[in-house]
């Protein structure tokens, strides 16, 4: 398939090639519609062991902790990353990251921990406040993504990356509020 995600067994992946596809004509026609793709990939997580996977091409980090799933179960987590589409962001929103859609193929038992690259050099404590992680709720019958602000994401000074918990499937992005 491409992926090198975690050839040693160590639980980390390296985030190499251009990603995990179905190839089925659907998921095609949804990525086509949903905006413009920049890369994908699949992970299969499992719910046994700790995990990290770090898709740096594309600033993007999945942290996936023990019990995410029961122990004998494994599932996908397809995330594309999205530069451009019909997007509608909340007033005095700056989109400051890519979007990332993140299709999780199965209910998990906890939390996920994603880390999104942002564009805003955060110097000084005050401009945390400033940082937002934006959500759309993933609806198949419409190409335009509504975001709204989510409570909960965590931002650092000099950092370039935010987190944030996630157990569902949707549109994330981060927003600088003006």
């Amino acid at each position: 398939d491409g992926d090198d995600d975690d050839d040693d067994g160590d639980g980390v992946g390296d985030g190499v090639g251009d990603g995990d596809s179905d190839g089925s004509a659907l998921k095609q026609e949804e990525k086509k519609h949903r905006g413009i793709v920049a890369g994908e990939i699949t992970y299969v997580i499992q719910g046994d062991r700790d995990q990290f996977y770090d898709w740096d091409t594309y600033g993007f980090k999945l942290t996936v902790p023990h019990g995410v799933l029961p122990p004998d179960e494994t599932c996908e987590v397809t995330i594309t990353a999205l530069v451009g589409g019909k997007y509608h962001f909340p007033p005095g929103a700056d989109m400051t990251s890519v979007v990332y859609d993140i299709v999780i193929s199965k209910p998990l038992l906890k939390d996920v921990i994603i880390e999104m690259q942002h564009c805003v050099a955060l110097k000084v404590e005050g401009h945390l406040s400033t940082m937002s992680y934006g959500y759309a709720p993933y609806d198949s019958s419409t190409i335009e993504s509504w975001f709204e602000y989510v409570d909960g994401g965590v931002f650092h000074v000099n950092s370039r990356y935010g987190s944030f918990h996630i157990s569902k499937t949707g549109s994330f992005c981060i927003f600088a509020k003006r």
